[in-house]
């Protein structure tokens, strides 16, 4: 009886088959996280023999290592602090200490006050006052 063989074939060294990102990874491993994207993409087909962009292996290293030290701007909430209200000036009084002149003084903080609580608020307060 014949003995089947297989033809035989050379046996080609173990080369690893990567993903492209995978490859990206080992080579940031080894160049570290100030690696220039050119030289990423460089590396990575030297010895992984695959091609990749420049721009791809910036992306991956941005996953890999996050944002640079940029960040960007954002606003911040601004407080409000209330205004300062300055004493109002002196109006020419009556004789009976009460004046019917109404200083600009006047209408500018009586206007913090509403913007500040509301204009309901306000009529409520007045009301209150003038009882």
């Amino acid at each position: 009886m014949a003995e089947k063989t297989t033809p035989a074939t050379p046996m080609a060294p173990a080369v690893e088959k990567l993903k492209k990102t995978d490859a990206v990874r080992r080579i940031l491993q080894k160049l570290g996280k100030k690696a220039m994207p050119k030289e990423i993409a460089a590396r990575v087909k030297e010895e992984f023999g695959l091609d990749i962009t420049p721009d791809y292996a910036g992306k991956i290293k941005t996953e890999v290592f996050g944002k640079s030290g940029r960040r960007s701007v954002t606003k911040k909430p601004v407080e409000t602090k209330p205004a300062e209200t300055k004493a109002p000036e002196k109006a020419p009084s009556a004789s009976n200490g009460k004046s019917s002149a109404v200083l600009l003084s006047d209408i500018l903080v009586l206007k913090d006050l509403v913007d500040r609580v509301g204009a309901d608020h306000v009529v409520t307060l007045i009301g209150v006052m003038s009882r």
